[in-house]
């Protein structure tokens, strides 16, 4: 027990997250109480109760700083969805498609390192997040392809018109 409990000390120097360490510390105290050992059991569990009061204060101030990491990740993330809305919001009837993908592949990756690497949402604020997101990719992508189908109707129609005067032009000749 006197090893578990400086163990427990060491890991709480040591920096190891504050709700591990109070749920160590809660479990050995358990085990203290109902040792069935001689030795100094009262100065065990001072020391353990010692690490109580030190460990709440770090278990409140991690949770600060999480709170804080979601908040900010959310902000970064709400950024991220109104940037590709705004790109939506555009007049997409003339716009260079090549810049404006390459503008939303950017967002997407932005989107997707924070994602991975960031602070773990709310499953409800994500996916709220995510549809608002996904629309704006999504209408963007639908205009992009409306566009190219006019564009390639346009196309046929111009080769057909051609044709037709290659057509008379050589029964002329």
């Amino acid at each position: 027990l006197e090893g578990q409990v400086t163990l427990l000390e060491q890991r709480a120097r040591g920096g190891a997250p504050a709700a591990d360490v109070a749920k160590a510390a809660k479990r050995l105290a358990g085990a203290i109480e109902t040792a069935n050992a001689v030795g100094d059991l009262a100065s065990l569990t001072v020391r353990v109760d010692a690490l109580g009061g030190v460990i709440a204060d770090k278990v409140e101030e991690e949770s600060q700083t999480q709170r804080a990491e979601v908040e900010a990740a959310v902000a970064e993330r709400t950024a991220i969805a109104e940037a590709a809305e705004a790109i939506a919001a555009r007049d997409l009837s003339n716009v260079q498609w090549t810049a404006v993908g390459a503008e939303l592949d950017e967002l997407f990756r932005t989107w997707q390192t924070h994602q991975t690497d960031g602070p773990r949402l709310p499953k409800s604020t994500a996916d709220a997040l995510w549809k608002r997101f996904s629309a704006a990719r999504s209408s963007v992508d639908a205009a992009r392809r409306a566009y190219f189908h006019q564009l390639d109707a346009t196309n046929k129609e111009s080769r057909r018109a051609k044709e037709a005067l290659i057509g008379r032009a050589e029964a002329l000749a």
